[in-house]
């Protein structure tokens, strides 16, 4: 599956009648880890704008190891 880069932005998704916490929420339930781009954490808080990389479950070994 594919490493996902994204940005997440409240303000872009309202008029769609979405926001980035069901952004997460969805790719998470899909088994992705959700990390900040410019800090590699998770994301824990309901609101979010910024960057996001979402890696498969399955890649998250790979990504600790890039990044270390």
């Amino acid at each position: 599956r594919p490493v996902i880069f994204s940005e997440l932005s409240d303000s872009m998704l309202a008029p769609l009648g979405h926001n980035s916490q069901e952004v997460i929420e969805i790719l998470v339930k899909l088994e992705y880890q959700v990390l900040d781009l410019q800090t590699s954490l998770p994301i824990k808080q309901r609101q979010y704008e910024g960057n996001v990389i979402a890696i498969p479950n399955e890649q998250g070994m790979l990504f600790e190891k890039l990044y270390k």
